[in-house]
C-alpha cells in the first residue's frame, strides 16, 4: 500500500493542512497543520454544546510504522469566551512511542497557566486489530496536577456548560 499526498484548504485566517506518506505500512512525516479554525464550524458538524467555542490550532506529526507508530501533537484552543468557560485558553500536548503515552494539559486564565495535568501512561496504540481492554498496559502510571492562582468564581458560573462537554 502506497499513499502520497497534500491537501490545503484555505479560508479567511483559517487554515487546514494535510502531508505525508504511507508507503509499506510505514509513516513518513505525515503532517496536520490546522491554523485558527473557528469551532463554530465544528458544532454545526458534529452537533457540540454551546460552550464549545473559540479558536483551535492543532500540529501533529506522525511516524514510525503500522507496528510501531510515534506521534506528537499540540493543540491550543484561544479566544474562549468567558461566559461560557471558566478559562480563555487551553492547550494539550501529547506524545506517543516506545509504547507510552505523555500528555500535559494547560489552562489558562487572563494569559496565566492556572492548571497543569501531566500524565504518563503505558499503551499500545499499534494500527491493529487489538481490543481496547488490551491497549492498556502494565507498567507505572504517573499523573501529576499543579494548580496555581486558580480564579475558581468562573468555574461556578459555568459549571452547567462543563458537565454539558462532559456527557
Amino acid at each position: 500500500m502506497c499513499i502520497r499526498d497534500r491537501f490545503r484548504l484555505a479560508h479567511g485566517e483559517e487554515l487546514i493542512e494535510f502531508s505525508g506518506d504511507i508507503r509499506d505500512r510505514q509513516f513518513q512525516d505525515l503532517k496536520l497543520h490546522i491554523r485558527n479554525l473557528d469551532l463554530e464550524f465544528l458544532k454545526h458538524i458534529f452537533d457540540l454544546p454551546d460552550s464549545v467555542s473559540g479558536r483551535a490550532d492543532l500540529h501533529a506529526l506522525m511516524q514510525g510504522s503500522f507496528d510501531n507508530p510515534e506521534f506528537e501533537g499540540n493543540l491550543v484552543i484561544s479566544d474562549v469566551p468567558a461566559q461560557h468557560l471558566p478559562f480563555g485558553e487551553a492547550r494539550l500536548a501529547l506524545n506517543y512511542g516506545e509504547r507510552k503515552l505523555d500528555g500535559r494539559l494547560g489552562l489558562l486564565q487572563k494569559n496565566s497557566e492556572v492548571l497543569r495535568l501531566v500524565l504518563q501512561q503505558p499503551l499500545d496504540l499499534t494500527l491493529t486489530e487489538l481490543p481496547v481492554e488490551q491497549r492498556l498496559m502494565a507498567g507505572p502510571v504517573a499523573a501529576h496536577l499543579e494548580l496555581k492562582q486558580l480564579d475558581v468564581s468562573p468555574f461556578q458560573a459555568s459549571s452547567e456548560e462543563l458537565a454539558e462537554l462532559l456527557v
